[in-house]
């Protein structure tokens, strides 16, 4: 018997704006606190609502659960720029350390005058390495926060580079995943201090490149339909997929993606999340002879095409280790786990 469609996705953006690819991503809904968590560093890294503008004053250096606790929570690059100073310092005192990297290389205390290739053998040192100023180290969510807080440092002063997707970054995100993977595939939910927020403002979630926009599909079906292996995301395809047209009582139209599993249990319904504004733009960036595979959904980015390129993705699947490090990244935001579990839809 044929199964009952899904409820349609979630929006690219919140339904209150659209964007292009050119333009900065709306916050989405501010994710739900888990009250569990297996890290250790819980009180340290974790309680960050209970700090007290005095404390955050009375600090002469840029504390990190100070910042991230902020009313607004947004993402605070100045973290990341002042450990990534502090390690600098620490690393240039120590004499028995191997080279960071084997070509000849000045650590640079100064991000922005580091070159892509610098900054990649240093940023891979920086994570193995970097600590807290009491020394103690930083748990693994915190170490992406600070990732994070770089990347939004770079966008905010014209580098371009994505150090979670560029090739040329490939040693670091490979050494990133490792860190991140035992804590969020062990069973419980960690407290993150990641929001779902951060992502949008280092614009690691949005329509901004290829790799981008498949790390949000990835997301978005791994935060509302509970997908979190791999095995669970290759059982996706587009003939799962239908680009719809809704005309409204007011004769608006509104294009959205509607998703039909091959198996499904216990999800509930719900009209309300759509792929709104974007789902045209991005049916067309893939190819139109793969749009009614039924083996075929997450594929490989053209790292040669523009923003207004026809086509951004070529004709190969995605790799799995692709697939799964997107994934780790994703659990590793605070509630992530914990809408995953609500949200399962296929079993594994």
């Amino acid at each position: 018997m044929a199964s009952s469609p899904i409820p349609d996705l979630p929006p690219l953006s919140p339904p209150s704006a659209l964007e292009s690819p050119q333009r900065s991503p709306v916050a989405p809904p501010a994710p739900i606190l888990v009250p569990q968590t297996l890290d250790k560093d819980k009180n340290k890294d974790c309680n960050l609502e209970q700090l007290s503008k005095k404390d955050e004053q009375d600090t002469p250096e840029t504390d990190f659960t100070q910042l991230v606790s902020s009313k607004q929570n947004t993402l605070k690059s100045e973290c990341g720029v002042d450990a990534w100073k502090r390690w600098t310092k620490w690393r240039e005192s120590q004499t028995n350390l191997e080279p960071v990297s084997s070509h000849v290389l000045t650590l640079k205390a100064d991000l922005l005058r580091c070159s892509v290739a610098e900054l990649s053998d240093c940023l891979l040192c920086f994570i193995r390495e970097v600590k807290q100023s009491d020394g103690e180290p930083y748990s693994p969510n915190r170490l992406f926060y600070l990732c994070l807080s770089i990347q939004l440092f770079l966008f905010q002063n014209g580098r371009l580079e994505n150090i979670f997707s560029d090739l040329i970054y490939d040693r670091f995100s490979t050494e990133l995943t490792k860190i991140l993977k035992p804590s969020v595939t062990g069973g419980g939910c960690v407290l993150s201090c990641v929001e779902e927020q951060f992502l949008w403002d280092c614009k690691q979630l949005g329509a901004y490149s290829p790799t981008v926009l498949l790390n949000t599909l990835l997301f978005f079906f791994c935060k509302y339909f509970g997908f979190t292996t791999v095995e669970q995301h290759r059982r996706l395809s587009f003939a799962n997929i239908t680009l719809c047209t809704k005309t409204s009582k007011s004769n608006t139209k509104t294009t959205f993606l509607r998703f039909h599993p091959p198996t499904c249990t216990n999800q509930e319904e719900s009209g309300t999340k759509r792929l709104r504004g974007q789902m045209k733009f991005i049916y067309s960036k893939f190819p139109a002879s793969l749009r009614q595979r039924s083996d075929l959904f997450y594929l490989q980015p053209d790292r040669s095409c523009l923003p207004s390129s026809p086509l951004w993705f070529s004709l190969a699947p995605l790799n799995d280790s692709s697939v799964e490090a997107t994934i780790i990244r994703i659990l590793a935001v605070r509630g992530l786990q914990e809408w995953a579990r609500e949200g399962t839809c296929m079993a594994p």
